[in-house]
């Protein structure tokens, strides 16, 4: 074979490739209009699925910043009876609560 039909078997394959591909092309384009209210609800239902997470992810966000909140509260707190308790254990110690006793109220 010289150079002249080595260009002509590989064109001959483009084309035929190019062929293929363009059916390809062309089937699909015709599976999607034929079945247009089928990839409609498709499309509907990962929505909605998409919609259902972020809403899920925005809630336990929010619980966990409040929880984080109450936690920092609950500390304060404790550091605030804590630091009381070190200065004056007499008042504490008058009614029988110890440290232990009211930490628990409040926690």
């Amino acid at each position: 074979m010289n150079i002249n039909g080595i260009k002509l078997v590989l064109a001959v394959a483009d084309e035929i490739i190019t062929t293929q591909i363009k059916n390809k092309e062309a089937s699909i384009m015709a599976w999607f209009n034929t079945n247009q209210g089928f990839v409609g609800a498709v499309l509907s239902v990962l929505t909605i699925v998409l919609s259902v997470i972020a809403i899920w992810i925005s809630i336990a966000t929010g619980r966990k910043q409040n929880k984080i909140s109450l936690f920092e509260k609950r500390s304060e707190a404790f550091s605030a009876i804590y630091s009381i308790s070190n200065h004056f254990p007499a008042c504490f110690s008058l009614y029988g609560m110890g440290l232990k006793t009211i930490t628990t109220k409040i926690l």
